[in-house]
């Protein structure tokens, strides 16, 4: 019945979905699961989501997690957090990309100790360093500064963007507090420009261009372009 609703167009009741999310056959389970993504607000359907992270079959834990990032909801954070431990790799690169989409700060912490202990094997997954920055915590700034260094371009491009996200969220939070002045007015800028300036290569050493003429008989050379702090390649999308 589930199906042939769906083959005309018609959404199957949230109940009805999450049924299917536990029923014995396979393919159901992983289609209901994937169908759930589509129901905002359905508690019901939510909490079949969080069950099926811990289904018998990757597929479907996959899905479920896949639908979690889609519904982004707080309420699914706990359950994404024990998936980082899941023995599959596709399993825990969604729920990283899910923490980073809820943007739940309590992700943090153990965003961080899964970089780490995916460094450990040799691997510095991307997509955690995308959540960190996109959670915007000043949490990892000590991390991110180290992993700005990696030898990676990769990696190096992913910190720097996670700090520059995280600064400016800052910079942000304060201009919308007025955080430091008296009031109710904004804080004066740090000398040299503050958090973003020192991570990106500005402040007060930023040479201003000039105007100089050339002398007698010297061609006037073309201006350069700045010089941009950002390793290259860019990272996949």
């Amino acid at each position: 019945m589930i199906f042939l609703l769906w083959g005309l167009g018609c959404s199957p009741a949230p109940e009805a979905v999450a049924t299917g999310m536990g029923s014995d056959n396979l393919v159901v389970r992983e289609d209901m699961v994937a169908f759930g993504k589509q129901y905002d607000d359905e508690l019901v359907v939510l909490d079949a989501l969080h069950k099926a992270l811990d289904d018998p079959s990757a597929r479907v834990r996959l899905r479920a997690a896949e639908s979690l990032a889609e519904l982004a909801s707080p309420e699914s954070v706990q359950f994404l957090l024990k998936a980082l431990e899941d023995n599959d790799d596709r399993v825990r690169k969604e729920a990283v990309d899910a923490l980073g989409r809820i943007g739940d700060p309590q992700a943090v912490g153990p965003l961080m100790a899964y970089i780490e202990s995916r460094r450990l094997d040799g691997e510095i997954p991307l997509n955690a360093i995308w959540a960190l920055g996109n959670i915007a915590d000043p949490t990892p700034l000590s991390l991110l500064m180290e992993l700005r260094e990696n030898s990676d371009p990769y990696v190096a491009y992913n910190a720097m963007w996670a700090l520059r996200e995280i600064g400016d969220k800052k910079a942000d939070g304060a201009a919308a507090t007025g955080e430091g002045g008296e009031g109710g007015e904004a804080a004066p800028a740090e000398e040299g420009g503050g958090i973003l300036p020192s991570l990106f290569g500005g402040g007060d050493e930023a040479e201003e261009p000039t105007d100089e003429e050339p002398a007698e008989g010297e061609e006037k050379k073309p201006a350069e372009p700045p010089k941009l702090n950002i390793p290259w390649p860019p990272p996949p999308q």
